[in-house]
């Protein structure tokens, strides 16, 4: 924000680099802001927070200052402005960094020391509770151990038979109520069940079996006799594709001609308005040259004007380097609080010099132009008797241009009668293949559909023969 008052205050006199140096300021100003509440919002230390007020405070009186340098400026107060410049100081905002930086650094410390005494303390809590757990798991097992020697043997002979296949094993501890009595009367509960099951799983998949075998015969009739309808119907859908594809590019060639020929009359039409235009304009034209060599003439009188105009810029040029001149001297005075000065002064004369180029040049080009238009009034004279020459050309051609549109625009009915018959065979030969196209996709989706059945059907078939084979392991009770 100090570097663009500064700027500001430099290039004061250029309007567009001066109004680029306060929207940047503006927008500095405004992030700062930003900044700032966000900072207050997050720091909740009163110590800190009353540090940032200082900060704040500080940025705020620096901002009341540099909006009096740019209005000193603005009002060309020059001088006011620039010791309003150099008074500007920060004067509490290191000693206000600094609190605020070592309360940071304070609570910095504050915080780890907590954290370690909060690591020590959790790191305790879980060694006793490693200990307290070994403790309970210990006492659990020397539960649990006992009844296990006890029915642990039996347990394991019945769920090995089970395992093997054979559901007639017996297991009611009904008399047993420790844990492993209750386990073991669950596993007969389970076998009685699995018996049930077993039973109804071995006559469902026989039926399932019957009638899959039934259903895929009949799709597979279906598929082969629906297939064969698509091969049908697509051989007529390419018949009649083929000639509405002929039936097309006959319309398209017909068309074609048609337009060619009402293009050519069209074009011949206009053409016949544009050589009657094009004579009214060349008579118009041979009329027009006369004035145009009466403004070239009074051109000629402007550019000896424009030699008066030169000299002005030539005597403002001097006086302008002489100007920039008294500016580097002034400047030099100022010694190193005008080093910004000379290099506008500086500026300054670099541009009353090219200014004196440029008037030179433009004082030759004067001169240039006035002979082209010296040159170009015998030009206009000649060019008038051509154009007149011109109109009698024009005015001839027009008769035989007619003749030929009559002739070209006799062909249109002939060309629009044959081809409005081909489009209406056009039309009947799409309608009938859009229909066989219909009829054809129609019939791959219910082809595309039987495969599917079939091949769920096939699946189906496998899954029970898998299920009967599985099941045939089991021993069931009542086999």
């Amino acid at each position: 924000m100090a570097r663009n008052v500064r700027g500001y205050a430099v290039f004061f006199d250029d309007s567009e680099t001066r109004d680029s140096y306060k929207e940047s300021y503006n927008s500095g100003y405004k992030e700062f802001r930003d900044r700032s509440e966000d900072l207050i919002k997050i720091v909740t230390d009163p110590i800190q927070k009353k540090a940032i007020s200082v900060l704040i405070e500080e940025a705020e009186n620096h901002h009341q200052k540099s909006l009096e340098v740019l209005r000193l400026f603005d009002e060309k107060k020059v001088a006011d402005g620039a010791e309003m410049l150099k008074s500007i100081r920060f004067a509490n905002y290191d000693e206000a960094r600094n609190e605020f930086l070592n309360r940071s650094d304070y609570l910095l410390n504050q915080k780890n020391q907590a954290l370690e005494q909060a690591q020590q303390i959790l790191l305790l809590t879980l060694l006793v509770s490693i200990l307290l757990s070994i403790i309970g798991t210990i006492i659990t097992a020397a539960a649990i151990t006992l009844p296990l020697k006890q029915q642990l043997p039996i347990a394991i002979g019945a769920t090995e038979k089970i395992a093997q296949g054979d559901l007639t094993q017996n297991l009611d501890a009904a008399e047993d109520r420790t844990e492993i009595g209750q386990l073991l009367k669950a596993f007969g509960s389970m076998t009685e069940k699995l018996n049930s099951l077993l039973r109804q799983v071995q006559q469902s998949g026989i039926q399932v079996t019957s009638s899959v075998t039934s259903i895929f015969v009949s799709n597979k009739k279906l598929e082969a006799t629906v297939t064969a309808q698509a091969a049908t119907t697509n051989q007529v859908a390419a018949t009649a594709k083929q000639i509405a594809a002929t039936s097309s590019q006959l319309v398209k060639i017909i068309s074609q001609v048609e337009n060619k020929s009402q293009t050519t009359a069209s074009a011949a039409v206009e053409s016949r308005k544009d050589l009657m235009h094009m004579e009214t304009s060349m008579v118009k034209l041979a009329g027009d040259t006369d004035i145009v060599s009466e403004k070239l003439g009074a051109i000629g009188a402007k550019a000896n004007n424009i030699n008066n105009i030169i000299t002005t810029i030539t005597k403002v040029a001097d006086r302008t380097n002489l100007l920039s001149l008294n500016a580097a001297m002034e400047a030099e005075k100022a010694g190193h609080y005008g080093k910004g000065f000379a290099v506008v002064a500086k500026e300054i004369a670099r541009l009353a010099d090219q200014t004196a180029v440029a008037t030179l040049d433009i004082e030759n080009m004067v001169k240039e132009m006035q002979g082209a238009v010296s040159i170009g009034v015998t030009e206009m004279d000649k060019f008038t008797q051509k154009v007149k020459q011109m109109v009698e050309v024009v005015h001839n051609i027009s008769p035989k241009l007619e003749s030929i549109i009559e002739e070209v625009q006799s062909l249109s009915p002939s060309f629009q009668q044959v081809s409005n018959r081909i489009e209406t065979q056009l039309q009947e030969a799409s309608q009938i293949s859009d229909s066989m196209l219909q009829l054809s996709e129609g019939s791959s989706q219910i082809v595309d559909l039987l495969r599917g059945i079939n091949g769920a059907m096939e699946e189906l078939d496998n899954a029970a023969k898998g299920l009967r084979l599985e099941i045939s392991r089991f021993k069931v009770a009542g086999d």
